[in-house]
């Protein structure tokens, strides 16, 4: 048998409503024998300050904590606030606010607010200090937009809106633990024969078509000659450069493999002197995530690998003015040349005695995922 979900109840109000007070608890009633809430397995228990039983502490903070242990926070004004509570104007507007504060940090109570009508019948009742609080409550609510709050005029108009509002509560809360939680589609990376093609074509054989064996090029591929690289990470090494220390002999001993940091970190930044293996690095790891053979959390990622210099002959021809692709190359080569701030992937450039002070990149590289939602 399935387990029967109850919810608190809570009534707050001054003493000038008792009989929508009362009704409250009798709406809670007749929920808890309606055919279709009894099928649902819910239940609703309506509590307030008549189930705080006698004990030492400020009347108040007892009554609180049955607040503070309700589903909903129904709440009524009509005339009065209400008696001082020793904290707030009145033990109501205590608990309301507590309520909210509830709210806001936990989504919990949900908090129905009411306000009865008031018909004015004499002169006096303009000057009634109670009323005055209660006007500048509903004033406050409407000035900050706390909440939505509803009226209603007779007791009977009440009980209707009640009822119908707590239903409406429970099944947006059914509809909400019912839905399905949606999963990611799981696609499977299929990389265009052309890239693969492309890519090995770039990225295969090292750049030493000098060395020649009589009249032959002697072609070497770089996954059997490539040495890897390795550096501090980049917190480690930003740390030392703005000590401008030395590292001691522990920190030397933690450099790790450059195409293990690049896949831990979002964006990553490899400068280094012409030679010190900038553009290999990045080509090799290209080669290997298409090919196999790349370190384990670079598997299942699509490289996209740009030569900036290419595209800045491209971005020449296709000008700007002229093409759709032209102005999309001239914005990636100033994005890389002034920012050279990926958000996602790692980049290379020049730096030494030599460097610009905007450095331009020689090649970006970017990868995405295998599985998109």
């Amino acid at each position: 048998m399935a387990r029967i979900q109850e919810y608190n109840v809570f009534i707050a109000s001054p003493g000038d409503v008792p009989e929508e007070r009362a009704a409250a608890r009798d709406v809670c009633r007749q929920l808890n024998e309606d055919p279709l809430i009894r099928k649902g397995n819910a239940a609703f228990r309506a509590v307030g300050w008549e189930e705080a039983f006698p004990e030492a502490g400020r009347p108040q903070e007892i009554i609180n904590r049955l607040v503070r242990d309700c589903d909903l926070f129904v709440c009524l004004f009509h005339k009065r606030l209400g008696t001082p509570s020793g904290k707030e104007e009145s033990g109501t507007l205590e608990e309301f606010l507590l309520a909210y504060d509830s709210w806001r940090e936990l989504k919990k109570p949900h908090i129905m607010l009411y306000f009865k009508d008031v018909q004015i019948k004499s002169p006096a009742e303009f000057n009634d200090l109670q009323l005055k609080k209660v006007f500048d409550l509903r004033e406050r609510v409407e000035g900050e937009r706390l909440l939505l709050f509803d009226t209603f005029s007779e007791t009977k108009d009440f009980r209707t809106k009640l009822t119908q509002h707590i239903k409406s509560w429970l099944a947006q809360k059914r509809t909400k633990k019912a839905a399905p939680k949606l999963r990611p589609k799981e696609v499977s990376l299929e990389i265009p024969a052309r890239y693969r093609t492309w890519i090995a074509d770039r990225c295969r054989y090292m750049d030493i078509d000098k060395l020649r064996k009589k009249s032959d090029v002697i072609m070497v591929e770089l996954p059997e000659i490539f040495v890897p690289l390795y550096a501090n990470p980049p917190e480690k090494a930003e740390t030392k450069r703005r000590a401008k220390q030395p590292a001691g002999p522990e920190e030397r001993s933690e450099p790790q493999d450059l195409e293990e940091l690049a896949a831990a970190y979002d964006r990553l930044l490899i400068e280094g002197p012409p030679g010190s293996g900038k553009t290999t690095l990045i080509k090799h790891m290209a080669y290997t995530m298409i090919h196999g053979g790349c370190p384990a959390a670079l598997d299942g990622l699509l490289p996209v690998l740009v030569f900036l210099k290419d595209l800045k002959d491209f971005a020449a021809k296709a000008s700007p003015k002229r093409s759709a692709n032209g102005a999309a190359a001239e914005i990636i080569l100033d994005y890389s040349t002034i920012s050279q701030r990926p958000k996602t992937g790692l980049t290379s450039s020049a730096s030494g005695p030599s460097a610009k002070p905007a450095k331009l990149c020689s090649c970006w590289t970017v990868w995405t995922r295998s599985t998109r939602g």
